[in-house]
């Protein structure tokens, strides 16, 4: 049998959901993955994702375990997202 491995982004009502079909959850790394799509739309001004949407949630869903996680993103620590916001609007970066 041979194994698909497959992942989905999609905004629902201003949720950046993330689907993860993985056998093991890990909701931190979900969540720093999602961090960094919405700070990239956010810093290209809605180019990344989609013009004129404004995501205010991040979620991940997994159908193995039927689990949804969602959070606001004024619930995440601003110094983290802010220092994230200049590291990367100001890093040097390299095309390979």
């Amino acid at each position: 049998m041979t194994e698909i491995k497959a992942d989905g982004d999609i905004i629902i009502d201003g949720c950046l959901f993330d689907f993860k079909t993985r056998k093991r959850q890990n909701i931190a790394e979900d969540l720093k993955q999602l961090i960094v799509y919405e700070t990239l739309n956010e810093i290209n001004k809605g180019d990344i994702l989609v013009k004129g949407v404004n995501i205010s949630s991040l979620g991940s869903f997994n159908p193995r375990f039927t689990d949804v996680f969602t959070v606001d993103i004024n619930e995440i620590n601003m110094e983290y997202l802010t220092k994230l916001k200049e590291y990367i609007k100001n890093k040097k970066w390299s095309k390979k």
